[in-house]
């Protein structure tokens, strides 16, 4: 194994480093689709607790080992429909029969019901489904009773849309 010099104020960076040893458990993992769909109106989510599908999109895997990485870039807006009502909301990515594969619950203090905040957040998911049927993966959401929810589609601002990005991922 190769020494590396370092000083009081971190790496030489001006040398020439070499690696030498090996790395175990590497391979794999290319990229061999990729798709993005968009979100295509927006989705209200108000006074219910259920969850409801805000969007979707499928992808077909081309082996059974290979794996879906699912990235969901969700822009909102969080509206107080009460003084005493704290908007909240959990987004999931799940597969086709709703096994939630990803999720995040967002939060926020709002003041009263005119007061209202616009924000964003994305979650990854990662998993196989090993099969080579097509794959529904959904993005829904659940606003826990509290407050309104708006995830943007495309009648939003433009560029405000929210959207799925699917990749196969070899195994």
């Amino acid at each position: 194994m190769a020494l590396i010099k370092t000083r009081a104020r971190g790496l030489k960076l001006d040398d020439t480093f070499a690696f030498t040893g090996t790395v175990s458990g590497a391979g794999g993992g290319k990229v061999l689709q990729i798709q993005t769909a968009i979100n295509g109106s927006d989705v209200t989510e108000s006074g219910g607790a259920s969850e409801d599908d805000v969007f979707s999109d499928t992808i077909t895997l081309s082996s059974s080992s290979n794996y879906i990485l699912a990235i969901a870039n969700l822009n909102y807006q969080f509206y107080g429909n009460s003084a005493s009502s704290t908007p909240e909301c959990n987004w999931y990515i799940t597969d086709g029969s709703n096994n939630k594969k990803a999720n995040h619950q967002y939060l926020d203090y709002l003041k009263n019901d005119t007061s209202y905040h616009q924000g964003g957040g994305t979650l990854i998911a990662y998993w196989s489904p090993n099969s080579t049927s097509e794959q529904t993966v959904k993005v829904r959401a659940d606003n826990g009773g509290n407050g309104r929810i708006v995830t943007y589609g495309s009648g939003a601002v433009t560029g405000r849309a929210s959207r799925i990005t699917l990749m196969e991922i070899s195994a």
